[in-house]
């Protein structure tokens, strides 16, 4: 499979041109000479009938073990050459390094990948060379150390080893790669024989993800401004008691939170998932917070039960956000006027806050007031990724129509400072 040229084993004379016949003429031959000489010593040189016979049985002894032999090194050898032909078809880059730490194999994916000429071009160059070569970075862009590759450190640390780094084959050109290194050890108490490093494109994959995540951000931005504008003369004409039906206003009023939600989860959702998504933490009440968001929606049917004045460690607006989705989600899935219960209760380490309600059967969710609730799960994502920055949990418990969406906090001593 390897080119003997890169690893020079003691046998590897053998492999060359017609080696299936050079290999069983080769130990026919040895087994031979060693029976002639076995023979030799017992008998001795004089001629005699016993010798000749022996003489035969060396002859036929080294005929059949030329044919066996033969036909093993032939089979060998096509299942070498069929091993050799899968690896360099391979579609993945695949790099390996010996016990110097510099590669000694490349297949014709990883020449390709890397933009090499031949596969000569990486033979016997380390890390620090192919860090210089093509720049090897983490995704956030900081430049990863040459012993801190996944190659190298396989030689030392167990198990496969993972993780993603952006490569420049050229100067006007950027690959993405998820790497994967393995150490090959041909026993446990002996260090690795070789490392096995395999070389994933997934630039295209990862450029989708990455103006996607742009484009969710810049629609929720562009959307901001208008919905700000829409819903601030809605509220100017209905202070100046202008002549409106007021049904309208009110539907224009919820369509316009609705869509706010909405961008406000897209923001939280496409920043987390691009790594940018920011906390402003501070100690507060939790009370007070719940309140402020319930005064926000004054025409929902809830009933808060704050007996306890717990404090956490939180970015209000984050966690104001996270409230308002469980509300909404409660909503989305209750019978129409029925009333939902918030409630908070605490323990040693952490407070729970939970919304509770009846909730229909899955068969009349589907349909549901579908103009005035989005059926996405984007609100459970903002939730989830909202109450895990804060050190959190979140979850849903549904028993006999009843549905309580909580998530647990933290708690924040009294001894405990901002």
């Amino acid at each position: 499979m390897f080119d003997t040229a890169e690893f020079h084993p003691p046998y590897g004379f053998l492999f060359r041109a017609h080696s299936p016949r050079r290999i069983a003429l080769a130990v026919a031959g040895i087994v031979g000479l060693a029976g002639i000489v076995a023979l030799v010593v017992a008998e001795g040189f004089t001629p005699r009938a016993s010798v000749a016979k022996g003489l035969l049985y060396v002859a036929a002894a080294g005929l059949v073990l030329y044919a066996v032999t033969g036909q093993l090194t032939r089979q060998l050898t096509r299942a070498h050459a069929l091993l050799a032909a899968v690896v360099e078809s391979i579609g993945d880059g695949l790099l390996v390094l010996g016990r110097d730490r510099k590669i000694v194999y490349a297949n014709p994916a990883a020449v390709k990948m890397l933009e090499c000429q031949s596969a000569a071009n990486l033979i016997g160059i380390g890390a620090e060379e192919f860090s210089r070569r093509y720049g090897v970075s983490y995704m956030n862009g900081a430049l990863v150390r040459p012993d801190a590759f996944a190659s190298q450190r396989a030689f030392t640390v167990q198990g496969p080893l993972h993780y993603r780094e952006r490569l420049y084959p050229s100067p006007d050109r950027e690959l993405v790669i998820l790497c994967t290194a393995s150490a090959v050890h041909a026993s446990r108490e002996k260090s690795p024989s070789f490392v096995v490093s395999v070389l994933h494109d997934i630039t295209h994959a990862e450029n989708l993800e990455r103006d996607r995540d742009q484009l969710f951000a810049a629609a929720a931005h562009a959307l901001k401004t208008p919905v700000a504008i829409i819903k601030a003369n809605v509220d100017h004409m209905e202070m100046q008691g202008e002549v409106c039906e007021r049904p309208s206003v009110a539907m224009i009023k919820r369509q316009c939170d609705r869509i706010d939600l909405l961008v406000r989860n897209l923001l939280v959702v496409s920043r987390a998932r691009s790594h940018s998504l920011e906390l402003h933490l501070r100690v507060l009440e939790l009370g007070p917070l719940v309140e402020a968001v319930l005064q926000t929606m004054p025409d929902v049917p809830i009933r808060a039960e704050l007996h306890t004045a717990p404090r956490v460690r939180a970015d209000d607006e984050r966690l104001s956000l996270a409230i308002r989705d469980l509300i909404s989600e409660t909503l989305r899935d209750a019978p129409r006027g029925a009333p939902l219960t918030l409630r908070l209760a605490t323990n040693a380490w952490t407070v729970e806050l939970s919304v509770q309600s009846k909730v229909l059967p899955i068969s009349e969710r589907t349909f549901k007031e579908l103009g005035e609730y989005d059926d996405s799960k984007l609100s459970r994502c903002a939730v989830t990724t909202i109450v895990e920055a804060h050190g959190g949990s979140e979850g849903i418990d549904e028993h006999d129509g009843q549905r309580s969406s909580w998530m647990r906090l933290p708690l924040v001593g009294e001894d405990d400072h901002d």
